[in-house]
């Protein structure tokens, strides 16, 4: 036995390393980037809220103008 293969195994032990450590990295990147459309719908849902808000005030104010 080599000296780096007591450290690696063998190569199918390190290819299967790689590709556990490969899933995971995917894993990681699907869920960042679920994270990041997750962001996007609540910013959108906080503008949207926002925006109900000053229409409301806009009514109100024109309301108040009226009389």
């Amino acid at each position: 036995m080599a000296a780096g293969s007591a450290l690696l195994g063998t190569g199918a032990e390190a290819a299967g390393a790689l590709a556990s450590i490969s899933a995971a990295q995917a894993s990681a990147a699907i869920a960042m980037a679920a994270q990041v459309e997750m962001a996007k719908i609540q910013n959108a849902i906080a503008l949207n809220e926002a925006m109900c808000h000053v229409q409301e005030e806009i009514g109100k104010g024109v309301k108040a103008l009226a009389q």
